[in-house]
C-alpha cells in the first residue's frame, strides 16, 4: 500500500513550532522569569516535531493546503453575502459529502 506523504507538512510543522514558540513565551512570562533565545529554540523545534510526527500518524487531520482553497476561503469569509451565494448552488446538489459509515453502537436488534 503507497500513500503519498501531505505536501503541506512544512506549512504545518511551521505552525506547530510557531504555536510551541508562543505558548512557551506565555508560559515563562506568567511565571516571571525572562525569555532566552535558546528555550525558544528548543521550543520551536519541539513543535515540529510533534506536528510532523502527529501529521505521520493521524494524516486525515491535516488536509493538504493549496493556494487555491486558500482563496476561496477567503471568499467564503468576505461577507454573508459571498458566503450565502457560495453555499447556494444552482444544481442544488449536496455540498457536503461523507463517506463515513453509520456506527451501531449497543447490542444488536433483534428482528
Amino acid at each position: 500500500m503507497s500513500q503519498r506523504m501531505n505536501s503541506s507538512l512544512p506549512i504545518y510543522a511551521l505552525g506547530g513550532a510557531l504555536s510551541f514558540c508562543i505558548l512557551s513565551a506565555i508560559a515563562t512570562k506568567y511565571r516571571g522569569e525572562d525569555i532566552q533565545p535558546k528555550h525558544l529554540v528548543r521550543d520551536s523545534t519541539a513543535g515540529a516535531l510533534f506536528t510532523a510526527f502527529i501529521l505521520v500518524l493521524v494524516p486525515d487531520m491535516f488536509p493538504p493546503i493549496s493556494f487555491s482553497n486558500a482563496l476561496t476561503a477567503l471568499k467564503m469569509t468576505g461577507g454573508a453575502v459571498a458566503a450565502a451565494a457560495a453555499i447556494n448552488t444552482a444544481d442544488s446538489e449536496t455540498i457536503y459529502q461523507s463517506d463515513d459509515f453509520d456506527l451501531q453502537v449497543g447490542y444488536p436488534k433483534r428482528k
